[in-house]
């Protein structure tokens, strides 16, 4: 199977059948068995990692067709009617008011069946007498009926049981407490703690309470099927709801799904050399760059070895004393994500809890990848490029001019990889400015440009791009007398014009390697609740990274080039000549 038709079923899960889902996982197995014979590159970790989620999407879907297919086989082989025992004269029924009625004495006339009920007038049958129970008064046709109405139980009954939570001395999770147990096991927990380790909420005990299917309003229900479950029990009876007036008389859908916009990955991250710091930091000392040595290099002559006088050091060779290094420090810091919820909003919300804590970790994908890329910056050099013809041109010759100044410098052949990170941005903008260059060839040639050929004009020059996804704010000031725009947009205003791209781009080269992540790991608290929390009957969430960054190197460059989308060429306008025309 070939990876667009994977892609396909993916972006289609629900409608795939079972065996497209089953081919699909087999193919992804294959590509990953593949790579056994690859080299172990950041691309093609990369890869993997994208096959690998692929591979866990199918399996969850496959597994949940089987359980769906499962419960309903469940279905299939169970009729519920049967489950319904008419009470015997004098046996408790349910009282209007919902609560399950005392067993007493029947009195004078009791035990009747009740009147013979029919259908709804647009069911299966309407207009029809129903065969009826003779024992119940019931109409058959209403108790085999699965898919309308909620069946009624006869009695209802709230069964409560306390269960034993985790942690307990002698008692095991979830074994059933007695009064007299009970006790015993809050003196037992009491007893065991002590120290600083007591601090917080310690569960001794959970009450899980049991309902009748018909005393359960169930969120994966409709409104209307919930609603009719409230008149039955009001009215002890299965009627129909008659709208009467004109519009809407019933409540209106609810709709719980809330959706979580923006994605969580980390390029900048990803993109670095990852180093797990178990010390909170790293010493090492950087590379001697011998390359810039103003001494110990030299030429000796016939003519000099003659002569050379131990008393004038002008006549001897000049050798460069080499001194210890110094060492250099990188520490981790940590990026913190704190929520803190209502224990009620949590309990009857679900939806709300689980969307903001998806979208906040959004919110701190950003965050953390923002302090990266502001380490990265500040270690690095700034220049400055030189707007020359439109946006694609000038950043494609800028990066040829520092590539020719690293390379020469460092003496670094071409076969050494370099890596570049820019913003994401760039993309849309050297699209623009390929669109709208002149040509008399094919338009697709303008308008058909993908990402990946626009890599693959930084691959031809053994340059890795990272295109982050965010961007940071303009510095307070200029940075060595160059001016940085700022790198991210601002909130649009309602009847505002489009935004036109930072008139520069700010971006980072360097050795592909240089740059070290240093991974202290991720701290996950789950819970966390306190004295100060349970008075305002709250709780928190909280999750905790530790990273930081060190540079190996011996120069990392930050370059800014002011661009235009023109699609200005030397063939439209002289090399060097500033643009006077307006463009975004």
């Amino acid at each position: 199977m070939d990876p667009k038709k994977i892609a396909e079923i993916i972006a289609n899960l629900s409608e795939a059948e079972p065996q497209q889902l089953a081919e699909a996982k087999a193919a992804l197995f294959a590509q990953a068995q593949a790579f056994a014979t690859e080299d172990a590159t950041k691309d093609n970790l990369a890869k993997l990692r994208a096959i690998k989620a692929d591979y866990d999407t199918v399996t969850e879907a496959l597994a949940l067709r089987s359980e769906y297919t499962a419960t309903l086989g469940e279905f299939d082989t169970h009729d519920p009617s049967k489950d319904l025992v008419p009470p015997e004269p004098g046996e408790g029924v349910p009282n209007p008011g919902g609560e399950p009625a005392q067993e007493t004495a029947p009195a004078e006339g009791a035990g009747e069946p009740p009147a013979a009920t029919t259908e709804d007038a647009g069911g299966a049958g309407a207009g029809t007498e129903p065969k009826e129970n003779a024992a119940t008064g019931r109409a058959l046709g209403q108790l085999n009926e699965q898919n309308g109405r909620p069946k009624v139980t006869v009695l209802t009954v709230v069964k409560a049981r306390t269960l034993a939570a985790g942690n307990i001395p002698g008692i095991s999770a979830g074994q059933q407490f007695t009064d007299e147990t009970l006790a015993r096991a809050f003196a037992d927990k009491a007893h065991a703690l002590g120290g600083p380790s007591s601090v917080g909420r310690h569960d001794v005990a959970r009450i899980e309470f049991s309902y009748p299917e018909d005393r359960v309003l169930d969120a994966s229900n409709s409104a209307e099927f919930n609603t009719e479950k409230l008149t039955l029990a009001r009215d002890g009876q299965q009627e129909a709801l008659v709208a009467a007036g004109g519009g809407l008389c019933q409540p209106l859908q609810v709709m719980y799904d809330i959706k979580t916009v923006g994605v969580t990955n980390r390029p900048v991250r990803d993109s670095l050399v990852n180093f797990n710091v178990a010390r909170g930091g790293l010493q090492y000392r950087q590379p001697f760059d011998a390359l810039a040595m103003a001494s110990g290099l030299g030429i000796w002559t016939q003519t000099m070895d003659r002569a050379v006088d131990p008393a004038t050091p002008s006549t001897l060779k000049n050798c460069l004393a080499v001194d210890c290094p110094g060492t250099v420090t990188a520490s981790i810091y940590s990026t913190y994500l704190c929520l803190q919820f209502a224990n009620m909003t949590a309990r009857f919300d679900p939806e709300w809890v689980r969307a903001t804590t998806q979208s906040s970790l959004v919110a701190w994908a950003r965050f953390a990848e923002n302090q990266l890329l502001s380490q990265i910056l500040a270690g690095s050099k700034i220049i400055k490029g030189k707007q020359a013809l439109g946006a694609i041109r000038d950043v494609l010759a800028n990066y040829d001019k520092v590539i020719s100044y690293y390379r020469s410098k460092h003496r670094l052949s071409d076969d050494i990889p370099l890596r570049t990170i820019a913003p994401r941005w760039l993309i849309d903008m050297l699209r623009t400015d390929i669109a709208r260059q002149f040509t008399n060839g094919d338009p697709g040639m303008l308008f058909d440009i993908a990402q990946t050929q626009l890599e693959s004009f930084f691959r031809t020059r053994n340059v890795n791009v990272t295109w982050h996804l965010d961007g940071l704010a303009a510095p307070g000031a200029p940075i060595s007398g160059i001016t940085v725009p700022a790198q991210n947009y601002a909130d649009l205003a309602a009847g505002a014009t489009v935004p036109p791209w930072p008139t520069s781009v700010d971006t980072a080269l360097f050795v592909e390697g240089d740059w070290l992540h240093l991974d202290g790991g991720t701290l996950d608290l789950g819970l966390v609740r306190d004295s100060q929390l349970n008075l305002q009957n709250r709780y928190q969430t909280f999750i905790e990274t530790f990273e930081g960054v060190a540079f190996m190197g011996i120069e990392s460059l930050r370059v800014v080039m002011p661009l235009a989308a023109n699609g200005a060429s030397s063939g439209t306008t002289a090399p060097g000549v500033p643009i006077t025309a307006t463009f975004d």
